[in-house]
This record gives structure tokens, sequence and C-alpha cells, in this order.
């Protein structure tokens, strides 16, 4: 029976293509973090820090990401231009850790504007039980309550000790828009709010909820790493998000259909595309609704079966056989064919040629082989002057064959093989191979 390898892992990734974007049109702040915290817009909104470090970014460049180690943050300028109505955006990219403060149910990433007791503002926190993100925003409601907020709940896991890139667009009281890593993600929403965002006269900032020091309740500071946090008085659309996450991530992950086999026939459809042995490679693009193009590529190998011819050169009377595929070739038996199938599902035909002469100087009693053993997958497979003779065996069924193979009627287990070793030498340097490894006797 035929047998084939396929391959087919799929990856979503943000795919841009020939979209134009103007990332810094409305654009309110943007803090790189490049050893500064400086803002890079035309705004001149620079960062005050208090407490926070640089560290290394996603692509461990040094002194070009953040580290919040709790009880830091960077503060906004108050400036009422950084408290936009609807709609507006933030985007950014982070990295969490647990928190230190075991107490903590969740932690504040950054906040636009927020009291404590009170909601107001936008805010974006990690629950530390679930490690989901909350996007909300409160109507200045002078409670914590439910009724004075609105928070969406992307369905997305946020592990940690790995960089995510977030997006939040919050298009209305009542719709917020949330990309994780360059694709739209489903949310769930909670609170109801008198559906209008409110602030106070506090300033926002990064790496905490509440900007208060007041003692009543405990600041939930972030911990972990944060970059390239942006921040827009409107919406940024999917080109935008694909751009922003691509242009500063190079680790980018694309699906693979892969076949190797000798199935002539063996076909494949990739989005309605048919791959076959007269198309075998080519690049597939599938479009999604939610800004998340998935890039596939197809390499299809066809390989041609082989044919071998396998022949000895015996003296009459020396008992000489062997066994190939499960057929004995001997005396009374020394021609045949044989086909052989190998793991890809190749058949090999193996033709054996045995002649049997008389002769004076006999070649002896122990069967003139060149052994190759080698290991693939946990299986052995054995040759014969270059020859595969068996295949898919074993430990013990190769032990067995190579005992049968090299067997001395008239010596006991100890015989010595080409390079003058102890059969049980053999056997433990079998139970010693390695995959993709070799041993030659």
């Amino acid at each position: 029976m035929r047998k084939f390898s396929l391959v087919f892992i799929l990856y979503t990734i943000a795919y841009l293509g020939n979209a134009q974007v103007n990332i810094e049109a409305q654009l309110l702040l943007h803090y790189s973090f490049n050893n500064s915290f400086e803002d890079a817009s035309s705004n001149n909104f620079h960062g005050t820090n208090d407490g926070v470090s640089f560290t290394e970014d996603r692509n461990l460049e040094s002194a070009s990401a953040i580290n919040c180690e709790g009880e830091s943050l960077v503060k906004f300028p108050n400036d009422a231009s950084l408290k936009p109505n609807f709609p507006f955006a933030y985007a950014f990219w982070y990295n969490p850790r647990e928190s230190s403060d075991q107490s903590l149910t969740n932690y504040g990433i950054l906040t636009t504007d927020h009291s404590i007791d009170q909601y107001a503002g936008a805010w974006c926190t990690l629950n530390l039980s679930n490690q989901k993100m909350g996007i909300a925003y409160g109507d200045g409601g002078f409670s914590t309550s439910s009724q004075d907020r609105r928070t969406a709940f992307p369905e997305y896991i946020f592990n940690y000790n790995e960089w995510h890139h977030v997006v939040a667009n919050y298009i209305s009281p009542a719709e917020v828009e949330v990309f994780v890593n360059g694709c739209k993600v489903e949310l769930t929403y909670s609170g109801t709010g008198e559906l209008e965002i409110a602030y106070s006269d506090n300033p926002g900032a990064i790496g905490v909820r509440d900007n208060s020091t007041n003692a009543q309740t405990p600041l939930p500071f972030y911990e972990g790493f944060l970059d390239e946090f942006y921040f827009w008085s409107r919406n940024i659309n999917q080109e935008e998000v694909s751009f922003l996450y691509d242009n500063f991530y190079d680790d980018v992950l694309s699906s693979t259909v892969e076949y190797q086999g000798c199935d002539e026939n063996f076909s494949v459809t990739v989005n309605g595309v048919n791959y076959n042995i007269d198309n075998p490679t080519g690049v597939e693009y599938i479009e999604t609704e939610n800004a998340c193009d998935s890039v596939i590529n197809v390499n299809l190998v066809y390989l041609e079966s082989t044919e071998n011819i396998l022949e000895y050169m015996r003296c009459a009377g020396d008992g000489f056989e062997i066994e190939i595929n499960g057929a004995i070739f001997n005396e009374e038996n020394p021609e045949g064919i044989q086909n052989l199938v190998n793991s890809v599902g190749c058949d090999s035909t193996l033709t054996v040629s045995i002649n049997f002469e008389d002769c004076e100087d006999c070649l002896g009693t122990t069967p003139s082989f060149n052994l190759q053993i080698n290991k693939n997958d946990g299986l052995f497979e054995i040759l014969d002057h270059g020859v595969i003779i068996h295949e898919r065996l074993n430990l013990a069924e190769t032990i067995s064959t190579l005992y049968l193979l090299l067997e001395n009627k008239n010596q006991d287990r100890n015989m010595k093989f080409k390079q003058s070793v102890s059969y049980s030498n053999v056997q433990l340097w079998l139970y010693q191979m390695n995959d993709n490894t070799s041993l030659k006797l």
C-alpha cells in the first residue's frame, strides 16, 4: 500500500499588501521608549518618568522598551487634548509578568484619566486569574460600581513573559473594537454606564490604573515590559493595525502544506486552487473579515521508484542463504525480485542474484557481507552493499535479523564480524544508537 505524509499547519497572520496608511493622522502622542520618554509626535506631550527603567524590546534591542516593576509609571501631561471624546484609539506592545502582590485580582496597564474610587476616562487592565484583558471607560459617576463603567473583554489569553500587540478602538459609547497581534478578536461586555465618557482633573499614565495616592484602595500597578505606545483622537483601520503589527514584528508565521511521496495521483486543493504533479508549488492568500489573512505555502515533492540489484558470488555447498522481505534466497532459490516499500510510500524493486560456483578456494563458511544499519524515527533498516534488504525493524527485530544473517553454524553467537568485534558488542551499539545515525559492520 502506498503511503504519504501530509503536514498542514495553519497560523493566521496580519498581511498588509499594498495598502496605504497614515499613522500620523490625528495622532495625539507616541512614546517609542527608545531610551527616552519624549513624545515622537509633533505635539510634544512628553512623558514624566516615575520609577520606570529601560530594557530590551521584543527584538532584543537594548534600552528600547520600558520595564515597570510595580509602583512605577510614566505620566502623561495633564492636557485637555489628551482627554478625547469618541472615537479614539490606542495601541501598544506589552509583555506582562505575574504580579508580586498576591492580593491583587488585576493590575492596570494604562489609563487616560482615572481617579481612585471613581470611574472616569479610559483604561486597560489585565485580570490576574484568567489572564484576560479589560478595555473600559467610565462615565464619571462617583462610585466604582458596574453602573458607572462599560468594559469590553477580548476573548484572548495573554500569556505571561510573551510579547503581545494590542489595539483598542473606542468606536462609540456602545462599541469597542480590539485587535490582538494584528487580528480582530471577539468581545464580551460588562457594565451599564451612561454611555458617555467623562474625565476628571487627573492626568493619564502608563503602568497604573488609578492616579491617586489615596491609601483607601491599593494601586494596581502594572508589572512587565511595554513599548511603542500610540494614542489617537480617531479610530485606526485594519490596514493601519496590520502595519503597526508587521512593521515592528519580524517573526511572522505562515502555514505550510507539504507532501513527499511516489503517488503521482496525489493532489490537494488550497483556496480553490488544485495542486498536483503538474502544479506542485505555490503560495495562497486567504482573506478573512478580522484583518488576518492566512498565507499558505504549498510544496509537493513527487519521488520516483528505484530499482536495485543485489548480487553475490558464493561457493556451492557453503550453506549461504539470505532473507529479504520475508523471502529466503539460497542454492535452491538463488534468484528473485522483491518489492520494498519505504517510509514515504515509494516501492523499490530489488533483484536478487546469487551465483553458486564450484571453487577450490572457497570463500569459507562465513557469508561475505558489507552491512550498514541506519536508525531513523526509532526504527532500523539494514543495507547490504548499499541496498536496503530489511526496513522498519524495531530493536529486537534488528538484533534477531542480524543474527540470522550472519549466523555461522560451526561457531557460537560470539562470532566475528568484518570489524572483528563480538556479537554482544553489536547488540550494545544498537541499544546506544541515536536517530539519524549509522553503524557499519
